[in-house]
């Protein structure tokens, strides 16, 4: 466990570095708004794209079953967290909180540079199963907590979020230039590599920055508490266990390990357009991220020994 450690420990340094440039006051709550555009807007969609374009459509289809295996977890886990807390009758703002966050963790920001530091080989098939969790949160995600606050689904409103997301956008473009074999210029493929090296430490700089602040635990001790466990444990085991059933860790690891990453920013940007509540949200992010200094490479472990 100790070598899994050292292998992910870049990632949480450079976020120690973004928690000490706010703690000496170069920088403050303004540059995770900045930095986190920068990565949504520009470095992980060119980092998606960049990966995508280098895949073949041959290599595409052999990992059939991985897709739609993330993408029938994802379905299934966001629809049982919604009914089995309707039916201990939580308040809608929490059932919305806890079936967003449980689902959707820090796949891309955290994700990306910790998979890649153990599987370096995966590149390709890392890309695509964030663009899944992505595409599931902008479609399945979206489209509940647009019902959940207008009691009705506004379709057009939701197609408009969806076909302006970046990340959808470099996924479609991506796609494109896979099946119709489209050639990309040299100058253009540096210049997506150079954008693409700079979003995991932007971001993850921009993690330490926003995390780098009091944790507030008084009046949300106990769902942010039961979050971050849900979500950095009873979530990962629940695929191992399926995995261990019906066979295949070896071609399910990346899948593992993205499942155990703690929050993400992007239910808390979403707070504060739906009925999400912020403040769990947020030190839950806090806590969970801390927690994963553990978790992951517990998690990143066993993948390996299985």
């Amino acid at each position: 466990m100790f070598e899994i450690f050292i292998l992910i420990l870049p990632s949480f340094i450079v976020i120690a570095v973004g928690g000490f440039i706010r703690g000496i006051r170069i920088a403050d709550e303004k540059w995770v708004d900045i930095l986190n555009r920068y990565g949504l807007w520009v470095g992980f969609p060119s980092l998606i794209f960049e990966t995508l374009i280098r895949i073949n459509r041959s290599d595409l289809a052999g990992k059939t079953d991985v897709f739609i295996a993330n993408f029938a977890f994802l379905l299934g886990l966001f629809i049982l967290t919604i009914v089995i807390m309707k039916l201990l009758k939580f308040s809608r703002v929490l059932i919305n909180t806890f079936a967003i966050c449980i689902f959707f963790g820090n796949v891309a920001y955290l994700g990306y540079p910790v998979v890649m530091s153990v599987f370096p080989e995966r590149e390709s098939e890392l890309s695509i199963i964030i663009s899944i969790y992505v595409m599931v949160l902008f479609t399945l995600g979206i489209g509940w907590l647009e019902y959940s606050k207008n009691r009705k689904l506004n379709l057009y409103r939701l197609l408009i979020k969806f076909i302006t997301n970046p990340f959808i956008i470099a996924i479609v473009l991506g796609l494109i230039f896979i099946f119709f074999d489209i050639k990309t210029p040299v100058y253009i493929k540096r210049a997506l590599e150079i954008m693409k090296a700079s979003a995991s430490p932007v971001v993850l700089i921009a993690l330490g920055i926003f995390i780098f602040r009091r944790i507030d635990l008084k009046k949300v001790a106990v769902p942010v508490i039961s979050l971050s466990i849900l979500k950095l444990v009873v979530v990962p085991l629940i695929y191992i266990t399926i995995l261990y059933f019906f066979g295949g860790m070896d071609r399910f690891n990346v899948s593992v390990i993205e499942s155990a990453m703690p929050l993400a920013i992007t239910p808390f940007a979403l707070s504060s357009i739906y009925d999400l509540d912020r403040e769990i949200i947020g030190n839950s992010i806090v806590l969970s991220t801390l927690i994963s200094m553990v978790t992951l490479p517990m998690f990143i472990n066993l993948t390996k020994i299985l």
